[in-house]
């Protein structure tokens, strides 16, 4: 048994959920992702993202220990991963529509040849994510 009621072990199992998220934000950052895809520059060196896989390693083995040492429940949720990606996959496509010419013309002057080429792309991507939400 875990020695903790229910209710702090949700909590524990709440703040492990977080703290694998900021896991997952760094990890793509260890994975030297183009900084459209990750939103920063990729300014970690080979040794800094080694060292960040290593960490990340180290901290997802000892928080998989800590659950089986304290037996926490791992909590149930309702929500079928299927359901989860479909969302995902839904918010995306309408964070895509934030794309529009007006909006952009608030940050300056809009080159309109720059905003097709932008348009087409959007397209292709919107569309390929309506081909994997009809597969989910």
């Amino acid at each position: 048994m875990s020695g903790l009621n229910a209710s702090q072990q949700r909590h524990v199992m709440a703040v492990f959920a977080e703290v694998s998220k900021h896991l997952d934000s760094i990890a793509a950052l260890a994975e030297a992702k183009p900084a459209a895809q990750c939103g920063y520059p990729g300014d970690l060196s080979s040794e800094q993202r080694s060292g960040l896989r290593t960490l990340l390693g180290a901290m997802r083995r000892e928080l998989t220990h800590v659950i089986e040492q304290l037996e926490l429940a791992v909590p149930e949720t309702a929500i079928s991963a299927q359901w989860k990606a479909h969302t995902h996959l839904q918010f995306a496509d309408v964070e895509f529509l934030e794309l529009t010419a007006a909006k952009l013309r608030g940050y300056g002057p809009l080159d309109e040849a720059a905003y097709t080429r932008l348009q087409q792309s959007v397209s292709v991507l919107r569309a390929r994510l309506r081909i994997v939400m009809q597969r989910i």
